[in-house]
């Protein structure tokens, strides 16, 4: 094999593995739903100045907004 060959192949298999690293990175969201590596979420619960509770929602496990504020009827 020449050096001209050989060169090539090593810069394409560098040029591969780095465009399949950029690409983990980009899609690794996509990639762990693909596989089910879904984040669990705590079951704690947030009380609103209404009273109500709300729980956490994936994938952040950020609490749920509260609901709104509807008038009082006398």
């Amino acid at each position: 094999m020449s050096k001209f060959k050989a060169l090539f192949l090593f810069i394409s298999l560098i040029l591969l593995g780095f465009l399949l690293g950029l690409n983990f990175n980009l899609f690794k969201e996509k990639i762990s739903n693909f596989f089910y590596l879904k984040k669990a979420c705590t079951m704690d619960a947030k009380i609103c100045p209404d009273g109500t509770a709300v729980g956490r929602i994936p994938p952040n496990c950020d609490f749920a907004p509260c609901p709104a504020a509807s008038p009082k009827v006398k």
